[in-house]
């Protein structure tokens, strides 16, 4: 899941305190810019088979400029080699009513390859009619919202029939911000295709060595009070 680390003057700061440092008229280019950094770090990754997630923010952008900042992203995609199926577009769930998606953005990232995915998907009508509009292949449980929950066990219930009923529309579901061995159970008792959060893995740079083989499941449910020596 890319995300970008702005630094001014040396300092890491957020996002959006870094972009009031750019000028109004440059702001697109440097959100084209981030996602194409991402496409051309894909290579440090050297594992074959990964899928790159990337946030679609269409809030800030006409359809033109979508349309252009699509076509940059795939020529990126080719210049690097990346295949558009392993290149994952995400659109937040609840967006300003003034960010639609066109029908003619849907249909050239469809048509190209790229997977869609709806973003922070919680509680409202508004998500579900999001998952309805774009039919994404991945909808992303928001992290916040899944930790509040996670310990109510009506409300995990009716996760669990949330999560089945996006199934049935053709999408993957992905549980975001898991931290404890709890919650991944109560994730994976919902239903959920895919989880994430540092509980797994922390973020790490582009370039970091990172151990991509699969994870022991139990040690996440081990009693750590609980030491086990082995008598031969």
């Amino acid at each position: 899941d890319a995300c970008a680390k702005p630094m001014l003057d040396g300092q890491s700061v957020e996002t959006e305190m870094f972009l009031l440092s750019v000028a109004p008229e440059r702001e697109r280019q440097v959100r084209t810019l981030c996602s194409l950094l991402h496409i051309g770090n894909c290579h440090q990754m050297r594992e074959d088979g990964l899928s790159l997630h990337l946030g679609f923010d269409t809030e800030r952008q006409s359809d033109a400029d979508a349309m252009s900042h699509l076509a940059f992203m795939l020529a990126r995609l080719a210049q690097t080699g990346v295949a558009p199926q392993a290149l994952v577009c995400g659109f937040r769930a609840a967006p300003d009513p003034l960010a639609e998606v066109s029908e003619r953005l849907l249909e050239t990232l469809r048509s190209s390859g790229v997977r869609l995915s709806v973003d922070g998907f919680g509680p409202g009508q508004s998500a579900l009619e999001r998952v309805e509009k774009l039919r994404p292949e991945i909808v992303k449980i928001d992290g916040g919202w899944f930790r509040r929950i996670a310990p109510v066990a009506p409300a995990r219930r009716l996760l669990a029939k949330l999560v089945q009923g996006l199934k049935r529309q053709g999408a993957s579901v992905l549980v975001k911000g898991v931290e404890t061995p709890p919650q991944l159970e109560a994730a994976l008792d919902a239903g959920a295709d895919l989880v994430q959060g540092d509980l797994l893995a922390r973020r790490a740079m582009a370039g970091s060595a990172q151990e991509l083989g699969p994870l022991e499941i139990d040690r996440f449910f081990r009693d750590p009070e609980k030491v086990v020596v082995s008598l031969r």
